[in-house]
């Protein structure tokens, strides 16, 4: 069992403990009378979300130097890897199915998700970058750092990938519990895929394949919860929805 430097343990409890907090935070301001009207629009949510992700990044990379860790692993990619990337996207895409089954009809209508969703190519430009920026950044906290640092705190790889699951699971609160219990599922897959190929670029890679699969996959339920007919061409709009699908 490898010692864990002082400020691991700040930034563990940051992980841990502050950012679960600030996404309860989110959960209660979305479920508040004043919920969509004390929500920026769509547009400005993701630019937001891109610099709180470029803060996470920067703050994960760092813990990560303090405590000699090594980031990202080796850019070449391998047949093995590209099956391994491939094999893990498909277990993703089979989430999706177990997320339509577990879920009734308003259920499916109300998650929270939605109202996150673009739904013109305006909106579509800066959820792109959020998507990309997102891959990195959660993927090196995770699957990375977070992972590496419980490994070694419990001497133990499969806790390790738990806890680091566990986590981030509760950092996507405001999606709900089904969502949560779903995200802990892909979060194992990741990590095994990370550990599978000895490198955090597949993974990277996939966690933006999956959100602009899903982003396309759901855009017409997103538009039918503004309550407007998915076969039309949308109108630019920056509602919010503030259900909570869980």
């Amino acid at each position: 069992m490898r010692t864990l430097a002082f400020s691991s343990w700040f930034y563990l409890a940051f992980v841990t403990l502050g950012l679960p907090y600030g996404a309860i935070n989110t959960a209660r301001r979305t479920r508040s009378p004043d919920g969509p009207a004390a929500i920026p629009s769509r547009a400005q949510m993701h630019w937001n979300g891109v610099a709180t992700h470029l803060l996470l990044f920067g703050i994960s990379w760092y813990a990560g130097m303090l405590q000699g860790l090594r980031f990202l692993g080796p850019a070449e990619v391998t047949p093995i890897d590209l099956l391994a990337g491939a094999a893990a996207l498909a277990l993703l895409a089979a989430t999706a199915v177990v997320s339509r089954a577990v879920r009734s009809e308003d259920e499916r209508s109300r998650m929270w998700v939605l109202g996150f969703l673009p739904r013109t190519w305006r909106e579509g430009v800066p959820f792109a970058v959020l998507a990309a920026v997102a891959a990195v950044s959660e993927e090196l906290t995770y699957r990375g750092v977070v992972f590496a640092l419980f490994a070694m705190l419990t001497g133990s790889g499969v806790a390790g990938a738990l806890l680091s699951a566990a986590v981030f699971a509760a950092a996507h609160f405001p999606q709900g519990g089904k969502s949560m219990g779903l995200i802990f599922a892909i979060a194992l897959i990741k990590q095994g895929l990370v550990v599978l190929t000895h490198t955090l670029w597949i993974a990277i890679v996939v966690h933006f394949t999956y959100n602009v699969l899903t982003a396309f996959r759901l855009r017409g339920r997103a538009r039918a919860a503004d309550g407007v007919d998915p076969r039309r061409r949308p109108a630019e709009s920056s509602t919010w929805r503030d259900g909570i699908g869980g």
